[in-house]
């Protein structure tokens, strides 16, 4: 029982323990910043399954947005209708969406690995992250909490 708990409890500390690395973003050029709606949804969908470079704050965001509004839609529609929209909407969306954390990660200077850490306990600090600004220059700190 204890192992059981140790699992799922220790990913949510992990950001506290490993400090981010520092200097020049690792994962490409800073992305495009202020997008609206539909370019965000555009960007996202034109980069499907691209998984290296980085996505924006806002890029990231507004896609979230979009896919919880057009998840709403189609559940009204489901009940309705009686038909479920909503399962061919998550296997639509699924692989442009683990695509957009993984790059917003990359933007915070983090590995895609840290996705990892949203089982469990972890999503608390996994959110935290996807919300961290732009890691623009060599002199950010390294801790994630600041």
């Amino acid at each position: 029982m204890l192992l059981i708990i140790m699992v799922s409890v220790v990913p949510a500390f992990l950001p506290l323990i490993i400090a981010r690395t520092t200097g020049v973003n690792r994962y490409g050029p800073a992305p495009r910043t202020g997008l609206s709606l539909s370019e965000a949804v555009q960007a996202c969908v034109n980069k499907y399954a691209q998984f290296q470079g980085r996505a924006s704050r806002s890029e990231y965001w507004w896609f979230y947005l979009a896919c919880l509004i057009a998840g709403i839609v189609l559940e009204v529609l489901a009940y309705i209708s009686g038909f479920r929209f909503l399962n061919i909407l998550a296997l639509a969306w699924f692989l442009p969406g683990l695509a957009s954390v993984v790059r917003r990660l990359h933007d915070n200077n983090r590995s895609g690995f840290w996705i990892l850490i949203g089982f469990g306990f972890g999503v608390i600090p996994l959110i935290y992250m996807l919300t961290r600004p732009t890691q623009v220059d060599a002199h950010d700190k390294a801790k994630i909490f600041e």
